[in-house]
């Protein structure tokens, strides 16, 4: 009798748990109806990149997502051009299982998504990148605890901001960490919808390193920098060379011809320049340097590789050095940054997000 006392639960073990579809897991976030909307739209996308493989995570759009959009551009997003809407659902679809507490690592973490297009993945050199994935990427890292402040009521819930996701052109999302399970992977939740990357001088003057475009201008090598597949750019705002010559030279060596992200680089590594000059790589604590120059500005997406902004050129074969302004925390330049360059229109989408915020989370307390 005894044993027979288990069985119930002896047989609800050897039972395998439920599956779970895709369209049923963001069916039952509320905060996810537009998305849902969309993606029954495009069955293709649903069939082929979410299929229940495993290893995967979606950094799904919120309504909010879909309202910041049509603010910013004038239009609704399912009024794009399918092949876009495809392009734009295969860089939200990460190759990995990405999971709340793998976006708060120190230094962050970069990502390989299911965008393999040419137009936004040029990176033909990815195989000698230190991410190792063919899909174009995403930067995650840890929001800061003003951002963190950020999180809202999505639906019966309460999520807090767990970190930031960067995409192209400098854009700059919040993501709502929420380790929703479906049989494929885990979906997170975004703020806004990814920016697919354009090539490095359009990107430059989006994130306003005007100087350095007009540089590259001067010199006829923005064609260059814009083609390569698979290149390292360190920019830096500040040139004064003038003549062509020790100009193009400066640019040579600030160039790296490989993909390499700031997570997987390791102190004391060295890379060669366009200019035949050494770079030798410091990481210390949070910041990374090149050469004697720090890194004020991590992992800015390109269609064909990766912008990291400098806060000065860097004097050739030269190593890290420590003074009291280089050695502070990159946190509050990095902060900056995001208000500033990631998205122009925040400042003034503050008081909107936080009305509709307010709005959904009644409506949906109701």
């Amino acid at each position: 009798m005894t044993n027979l006392y288990f069985l119930p639960l002896l047989l609800a073990l050897a039972v395998p748990a439920a599956s779970r579809s895709f369209l049923d897991a963001i069916s039952s976030y509320p905060d996810l109806s537009n998305f849902t909307s969309l993606v029954t739209k495009y069955p293709a996308f649903s069939a082929t990149f979410l299929n229940g493989t495993g290893g995967i995570t979606l950094l799904a759009p919120s309504n909010i997502a879909f309202l910041y959009y049509q603010y910013e551009s004038g239009r609704s997003i399912d009024t794009l051009d399918d092949e876009i809407i495809s392009r734009v659902l295969q860089y939200h679809t990460l190759n990995a299982t990405v999971k709340s507490q793998d976006m708060t690592v120190p230094g962050g973490a970069v990502v390989g998504s299911q965008l393999v297009d040419k137009t936004y993945n040029n990176r033909g050199k990815w195989a000698d990148s230190n991410v190792k994935n063919p899909g174009q990427v995403v930067y995650l890292m840890a929001a800061t605890a003003g951002e963190k402040l950020k999180g809202r009521g999505l639906g019966t819930r309460q999520s807090l901001t767990t970190a930031t996701v960067n995409s192209g052109d400098g854009a700059i999302a919040t993501v709502e960490a929420v380790d929703g399970s479906w049989d494929g992977g885990l979906i997170q939740i975004v703020d806004r919808f990814l920016t697919l990357p354009n090539n490095c001088t359009s990107t430059m003057t989006t994130i306003n390193l005007s100087a350095m475009t007009a540089a590259l201008s001067q010199t006829n090598k923005a064609d260059a920098w814009n083609v390569y597949q698979g290149i390292t750019c360190l920019a830096f705002a500040n040139i004064t060379a003038t003549d062509n010559a020790t100009l193009a030279r400066l640019l040579d060596a600030h160039t790296i011809k490989s993909p390499q992200y700031t997570p997987q680089l390791r102190d004391g590594q060295l890379f060669g320049s366009e200019a035949d000059t050494t770079i030798r790589v410091a990481v210390k604590g949070a910041d990374v340097w090149f050469g004697d120059a720090r890194v004020v500005r991590a992992n800015v997406v390109t269609n064909n590789g990766v912008i990291h902004v400098l806060d000065k050129p860097i004097t050739p074969n030269s190593t890290a050095v420590s003074t009291p302004s280089s050695t502070s925390s990159s946190t509050a330049t990095t902060t900056a940054a995001k208000k500033s360059l990631g998205n122009p229109a925040a400042g003034r989408l503050d008081a909107v997000v936080l009305f509709l915020s307010a709005f959904f989370a009644l409506v949906f307390a109701c």
